[in-house]
């Protein structure tokens, strides 16, 4: 939610366990013959991502007009928000937020969850399939932040 001034107001900071299976996410996305044409820079006061698309990991022969580059960095962006919205955050994308800068397809900013009880549904979800494990699938993880809060 942006303040008076329309600036983003500031969130709880993500920790670096938090941060690092954020991005560890985003580069497992797959990629034109793998080159990951993407890099990613946080802005820590305001919990917004940069998402830029690397020229210099483009591939001019296989991927002329750079569609490919582009599919892959959109691939990276969608595990980025899978995973945001695991860590509690409500990721909100904004596509080509600079047209002055062609190599920066989107910015994440990170705000707060979306609905605070998303993570006791996942504890009293139906499930039809039987499970050899005892442990509930919500709380396998302990870096879950659904498990953090009990």
């Amino acid at each position: 939610m942006p303040n008076e001034k329309g600036d983003p107001v500031p969130i709880p900071v993500l920790d670096g366990t938090a941060l690092e299976t954020l991005l560890t996410a985003a580069v497992a996305a797959p990629s034109i013959h793998n080159t990951q044409p993407w890099r990613f820079r946080l802005d820590p006061r305001h919990q917004v991502l940069k998402v830029h698309g690397t020229a210099e990991r483009s591939l001019p022969l296989a991927d002329p007009e750079g569609r490919a580059r582009h599919l892959s960095v959109g691939a990276a962006l969608f595990n980025l928000r899978v995973v945001a919205t695991h860590w509690d955050r409500q990721p909100r994308v904004r596509l080509l937020p600079a047209p002055a800068e062609p190599d920066l397809p989107a910015t994440v900013h990170l705000t707060g969850s979306p609905d605070p009880d998303h993570c006791r549904r996942g504890d009293t979800r139906t499930c039809t399939r039987p499970s050899r494990d005892a442990t509930p699938a919500a709380c396998r993880s302990p870096a879950d932040p659904c498990r953090r809060r009990s």
